[in-house]
């Protein structure tokens, strides 16, 4: 790995053994961003002081089958000899042993050890949430698709971490069980939960992931839950190509032409009335007229989706995500794009209204004119500057708007950590992939090997150290989830 820069520290009697803060905290950090192989691996060379032999096997194990790897995770149950035994449904929260021993029995396929863990979950996941991310894992080695998706979605619900792979299959899952016919603000608020699980994960190619999930979406034969999930990542996240084929590739041309089309005829309606009311200086035009447009607005309907969902498609276009306020209005609704319209019809029946006055005074076509030609110029000229308003606010409204989410999101990467600048390490506890190289090299100091009778490294980790706290880092290579990842551990004087 490169140099910082920094001079090389002269301390080389870093004893990891007498450190079981620092474990503790890489242990629990490599949990926080779901690094469960990475975490099995520390359990299992942490030093005596960290916690007692059986514990250490159990939580070794744990970390083994949320890793997906179930065979590893029973040889170390089977090496400690801990008991098998289950309780009856209904009976106390069981000990971790005895969950973890009916996990592995429901994924080698023991019907009744999966019925157990499913009702001991739903009785105590609230005391301990780490049930939920159990059978999430378990009910999908079991292909028990409803039961993996609900999981997975309270998972999600619990605001944690998640590697690439895990926030793909959250989000499809999370998707998957939406009410499509159900309110409209809760399920733009899971389409934007999902846009910043997946940019939580860190990684350069988020957006594969967010691709990914649309794809399996597809393959579920949830088209409309996949075109939904590219449309709220190209509303609130920072826009890439991947995603905007992937959009593309999923959504008809339709749908645009629809939307542009609604916003248009809407607005002539409007703006059509306004006109017949003071041409002829009467209201009632302008109050029929707006009674229908009003009507026909709420009867938008999107190829492919339900009523509910064409408006939440309709709702993402007016909502973004902003990465430290949270959920914000963007203004450019319907009501705006029809304000629009209506503007630019009145543009155009005003442009209208000038050359016909000046072919009358020429004397030409004077009387076509009076004749009802005027007239159709009048719509005519409202319909092409409709239009023109309303496509011309669509493509500056997505410019800037994207301008800005992509600013804003660049932002935000900067506060999470700003390499070069001030410590940030009581601000975070763990960072990913470029963040973590990045840090490394422009803040930290890299130690020698150090001694220690538990020795974490493995090829391609190495330890570094705060000039400012003196807080140890471990930075590990890629694992598992093919990260990676920085590990804050404690201050060492």
């Amino acid at each position: 790995m490169a140099s910082s820069g920094w001079p090389s520290p002269t301390r080389t009697d870093v004893h990891l053994d007498r450190q079981p803060s620092t474990w503790d905290a890489w242990i629990g950090t490599a949990a926080d961003v779901d690094e469960h192989a990475l975490r099995a691996r520390l359990v299992r060379s942490a030093p005596d002081a960290w916690k007692g032999y059986r514990e250490r096997a159990l939580e070794e194990s744990l970390s083994l089958l949320l890793a997906g790897e179930a065979l590893a995770a029973r040889g170390v149950l089977l090496a400690l000899g801990a008991e098998q035994a289950r309780g009856a449904p209904g009976t106390g929260p069981a000990g971790l042993e005895t969950v973890l021993g009916a996990a592995l029995d429901a994924t080698d396929g023991d019907d009744d050890a999966y019925a157990w863990l499913v009702d001991h979950e739903e009785r105590h996941a609230l005391q301990d949430p780490r049930l939920t991310r159990l059978l999430a894992v378990v009910a999908d080695s079991r292909d028990e698709t409803e039961v993996a998706d609900r999981a997975w979605s309270e998972v999600m619900a619990q605001a944690v971490r998640l590697d690439p792979a895990r926030a793909r299959r959250a989000v499809v899952a999370l998707v998957s069980r939406r009410e499509r016919d159900g309110l409209i603000g809760p399920m733009v608020a899971d389409l934007l939960s999902c846009v910043a699980l997946v940019r939580s994960t860190q990684v350069e190619d988020w957006d594969q992931v967010a691709v990914d999930a649309a794809h399996d979406l597809r393959a579920r034969g949830d088209v409309a839950g996949a075109r939904l999930l590219l449309r709220a990542f190209r509303a609130a996240a920072p826009p890439t190509a991947p995603v905007d084929r992937a959009r593309r590739a999923l959504t008809p041309a339709a749908v645009s032409v629809r939307a542009v089309a609604n916003a248009v005829v809407f607005t002539v309606l409007a703006a059509g009335a306004l006109a017949l009311a003071v041409r002829w200086g009467n209201p009632l035009p302008l109050f029929a007229l707006a009674v229908l447009a009003v009507a026909g607005a709420r009867v938008v309907h999107v190829p492919g989706m339900t009523e509910q969902e064409g408006n939440v498609w309709q709702r993402l276009g007016a909502v973004e995500l902003d990465p430290r306020r949270g959920i914000v209005e963007t203004g450019a609704g319907l009501a705006w794009f029809a304000v629009l319209g209506v503007a630019g019809a009145l543009s155009g029946l005003t442009a209208t209204s000038a050359a016909t006055s000046q072919l009358r005074e020429a004397g030409r076509h004077g009387a076509w004119l009076d004749g009802g030609g005027g007239l159709a110029l009048w719509f005519v000229g409202m319909l092409a500057g409709a239009v023109a308003a309303v496509l011309m606010g669509r493509w500056l409204h997505t410019a800037v708007r994207r301008h800005e989410t992509a600013r804003r999101w660049a932002a935000a990467d900067r506060e999470g950590v700003s390499p070069g600048a001030a410590c940030r390490c009581w601000q975070v506890s763990a960072l990913v992939d470029e963040r973590a190289l990045g840090y490394a090299g422009e803040h930290l100091l890299p130690l020698d090997r150090h001694r220690g009778v538990g020795d974490p490294l493995d090829r391609g980790d190495d330890l570094w150290q705060c000039p400012e706290s003196d807080t140890l880092w471990l930075l590990t290579g890629p694992g598992g989830s093919g990260r990676t990842v920085a590990l804050r551990g404690t201050a060492v004087g």
